[in-house]
């Protein structure tokens, strides 16, 4: 399985999920290895990670690696097995790209939520995964599915987004089998 994570700019909320989540696996070793990647609908094309998202990330005690934002492709959409985006309409922008994408693209809280309520038996994870896309429309929506974007704002706006998405990514990682 290969996720992918999708924001605007690919430099503050994907980058710092995608870090957080490959760090958040190699502790958890006995965890299968799940190849991600980030990107964004209006890539801010070969810029680094956001200063905000790297002080974020030291101050929850992960360790920022290099990044160079890229545009969000077809080809990323194809590659990915899961499309984790911060807002709906960067979910509405993958869809569009590739339709068939529908059935396994979601924000991170809708992901989230899904799993908090369908817990999936399946022993390896391509099974887990087909698994629990199946019960998609029989979950409660949430009134809200966005993490906020923090550019441009304060250190405290990027620390929320950073706690409610590594809070998020530590229940995807508990859901793999």
């Amino acid at each position: 399985m290969n996720i992918l994570f999708v924001c605007t700019g690919n430099i503050c909320r994907s980058p710092l999920a995608e870090q957080v989540f490959a760090q958040l696996l190699e502790a958890q070793s006995s965890q299968t290895a799940v190849p991600v990647d980030s990107a964004g609908t209006y890539a801010v094309v070969a810029a680094p990670m956001n200063s905000g998202s790297v002080a974020a990330m030291e101050s929850l005690g992960f360790e920022p690696q290099a990044h160079s934002a890229k545009q969000l492709t077809r080809q990323l959409v194809e590659w990915a097995n899961l499309v984790l985006t911060f807002e709906e309409g960067q979910r509405t922008d993958v869809v569009e790209l590739l339709p068939r994408a529908n059935k396994y693209t979601f924000t991170l809280l809708e992901f989230a939520n899904l799993i908090a309520l369908f817990q999936s038996a399946a022993p390896d994870l391509d099974s887990r995964l087909a698994e629990t896309l199946l019960h998609r429309g029989m979950v409660q929506q949430l009134d809200n599915l966005d993490i906020a974007d923090p550019y441009g704002k304060d250190a405290a706006a990027f620390e929320a987004m950073a706690n409610l998405t590594r809070s998020h990514l530590m229940e995807v990682v508990a859901w793999l089998p």
